[in-house]
């Protein structure tokens, strides 16, 4: 997962990888920021950050390891990269423990999802996503908001709502989200068709 925050590109995990780097856009060099730890998210695939408040926010993804039996995850944590190395920590927001799936106040585990920012506003958008339990993977087809702010989801409704689908690329601009590609698992088909989704019309729905 990659993010950027004012010159600085962060990159996080990848499989079995859970550490932190830092790619500075205008010499073109690297930094190891974070090292690899079992502490904080682990090591992540399929999850998303994003970059507020000069803090690298992660949600969701797959947990890496033997012994995990349902990697998928729907948790949110953050980390301060500005903060001096031996103190620098993943702090952990919450995970929605206790909170039946299905309900509205958290949404359920996923992994390759989308996730989009809307820095004037502080609101983090996610769509999409693949959950791969025991049996058969399914794909979701749902929309969160995500204030940063006062670490609260609200599930959006529209009747316009793109095929379910993972592993595809989303963002946010002039108030609506725009979503491009990715993969369907039933029908089973990629996609090639952009999206838009207004966030005006949720606004009005929801109110």
């Amino acid at each position: 997962a990659a993010a950027r925050i004012g010159k600085i590109m962060y990159v996080h995990g990848g499989f079995h990888h859970s550490d932190m780097w830092a790619f500075h856009l205008e010499d073109l060099t690297w930094d190891r920021i974070h090292d690899s730890t079992d502490e904080g998210p682990g090591s992540r695939f399929g999850h998303t950050i994003v970059g507020y408040d000069n803090k690298i926010w992660l949600y969701g993804g797959n947990q890496w390891g033997e012994n995990i039996r349902d990697k998928a995850r729907s948790d949110v944590w953050f980390l301060d990269p500005n903060t001096e190395k031996a103190n620098r920590k993943w702090r952990f927001i919450g995970d929605g423990g206790g909170i039946k799936e299905g309900s509205s106040a958290w949404p359920p585990v996923r992994a390759h999802h989308a996730a989009a920012l809307d820095h004037m506003t502080a609101m983090m958008y996610v769509y999409g996503g693949l959950r791969c339990p025991d049996g058969p993977c399914s794909c979701r087809e749902d929309t969160w908001q995500y204030d940063l702010k006062r670490n609260k989801w609200r599930q959006l409704s529209t009747g316009n709502n793109p095929t379910s689908r993972y592993s595809h690329s989303m963002v946010f601009w002039n108030d609506a989200l725009y979503v491009f590609g990715g993969e369907s698992m039933v029908p089973y088909m990629y996609h090639n068709e952009i999206k838009s989704l207004p966030l005006a019309k949720w606004t009005q729905d929801e109110l």
